[in-house]
């Protein structure tokens, strides 16, 4: 994932053949998911397939909730 970062930010400057994005495709829809968010946290396009063989992309509508920390969560239960 470091070098494809690193090939982007290189190649968003180069006028003859401008990477603007990064595209990652999984065969196996389980196994992107298990790399969608640090995926996602790059900026990397995450690809995979449905079970009807049709290619979708997942990381445009992922939108992970933070859960907050025990301590956080205790606070707002004793609020009034």
């Amino acid at each position: 994932m470091l070098d494809a970062c690193a090939k982007r930010l290189v190649g968003r400057h180069n006028s003859e053949e401008p990477i603007r994005a990064v595209r990652y495709i999984f065969i196996d829809p389980d196994d992107a998911q298990r790399h969608l968010h640090e995926m996602w946290l790059r900026e990397l396009e995450v690809w995979t397939f449905t079970t009807d063989g049709k290619e979708i992309r997942i990381d445009d509508t992922y939108d992970p909730s933070p859960t907050p920390p025990e301590w956080v969560r205790r606070l707002r239960a004793a609020e009034p």
